[in-house]
């Protein structure tokens, strides 16, 4: 695209537009229902890229047992499992679609995830699924989460799995960007501020409909570019964004106003990996993943009670509180919460500790196995919690 310079007109309506998704993300309080549907599609499928791959996990895993053996049995399980979860990482095409439900109110958040659904075009043999070895995402274990902060502390409970961790410090986690222009931005590798693009404006016509186009030029070739809505320039129709590495689009419709602001009730998001061409210097789009998101309900008037954001706890729940040095481990029970000796959780491994403390964000599941405890509430599942 030819390099223009910025015009008066362009910049006010880029700053309309970033004005209205500022008055989005910064409403005080409010709730959010949608429905949200991650269609991710293989990294790659090529047959000498995922034996090389696998090659390549094989000899570091047989090398790291030399110096540090495992159990005879251990090390049969793990290995034999390198060849398919180096193939479910690569190639696997997952879809899967969750209920979200958002509330946030004055810097505190309750963000829960319910899997409705989840498919995998690949599936693990029968004596992996038995061993447990199967790094693939374990819907049971993983159908119900919960994220909160209330200003002391953040709960990440994944109540499926009955665990439970507590930390001081809340995630990184913001309003979800379903709408706007930022929704785009925010999952691309956009390098610079949007005042370090030239900006312009002109009329298209689409579907025999007039339209006004925003366009961004860097100097370096990226560009970003708006069509609107007609005769409402805080309401994109679609957004295109064409980085170095990335490209990505995104599509809104059925707009509706809520407490005088206008949200889409459905977002269509496409995400692209650019590949370059070494015999031209071309570049490529592959679609690397789809995300939909079918908004039931946003509420920016509702004022909220008491638990409100809360996660609740269920009997039997392990609680691994990080807030201490170390971990304080304890049980929900009925009444009140049992504090477990540590020598009853002597067969939690370091790794479990690291792993807990590493799911960071809504994204994430549990993929650790669960210890035993000796308690009077009711069992705390075991086995291997995997991706």
């Amino acid at each position: 695209m030819q390099h223009v310079q910025r015009d008066r007109k362009a910049e006010a309506i880029l700053k309309s537009l970033l004005d209205a998704n500022k008055m989005l993300l910064d409403c005080p309080q409010g709730e959010m229902v949608a429905i949200l549907t991650e269609h991710i599609l293989p990294k790659n499928t090529d047959e000498n890229t995922l034996k090389t791959w696998t090659e390549r996990r094989l000899k570091n895993f047989r090398q790291l047992q030399q110096e540090n053996p495992q159990p005879e049995e251990t090390q049969f399980d793990l290995e034999r499992a390198i060849s398919f979860n180096t193939r479910f990482e690569l190639a696997n095409e997952s879809t899967t679609t969750s209920r979200i439900t958002y509330r946030w109110q004055d810097g505190k958040y309750y963000y829960g995830i319910e899997v409705l659904d989840r498919k995998d075009s690949l599936e693990p043999p029968a004596e992996l699924k038995e061993a447990g070895t199967a790094e693939t995402f374990m819907t049971e274990w993983n159908r119900h989460r919960v994220f909160t902060f209330d200003h002391e502390k953040a709960v990440n409970y994944f109540k499926s799995a009955n665990a439970v961790h507590i930390q001081r410090d809340r995630l990184s986690l913001q309003h979800p960007r379903v709408w706007g222009i930022l929704s785009v931005l925010d999952c691309s590798d956009h390098p610079r501020e949007l005042d370090e693009y030239s900006w312009s404006t002109r009329p298209v016509k689409i579907n025999n409909k007039r339209h006004q186009e925003l366009l961004g030029e860097a100097a370096d070739g990226q560009w970003i570019r708006v069509i609107f809505d007609p005769g409402y320039e805080t309401r994109p129709l679609h957004v295109e964004y064409q980085g170095k590495h990335s490209a990505a689009e995104a599509h809104y419709w059925n707009y509706e106003q809520v407490d005088g602001q206008w949200y889409p009730e459905i977002m269509f998001l496409e995400l692209y990996e650019l590949e370059v061409n070494p015999a031209t210097g071309q570049s490529s789009r592959k679609l690397s993943q789809e995300i939909t998101w079918e908004i039931e309900q946003v509420d920016t008037a509702n004022t909220f009670g008491p638990g409100a954001f809360e996660a609740k706890l269920q009997p039997g729940d392990l609680l691994t509180d990080f807030r201490f040095d170390p971990p304080l481990h304890y049980v929900q029970a009925d009444t009140k919460i049992e504090q477990v000796a540590i020598a009853e959780l002597a067969d939690i491994k370091a790794q479990y500790l690291q792993e807990l403390a590493s799911v960071n964000c809504p994204s994430e599941q549990v993929s650790a196995p669960l210890p035993k405890a000796k308690t009077d509430t009711r069992a705390i599942p075991t086995g291997q919690l995997s991706k």
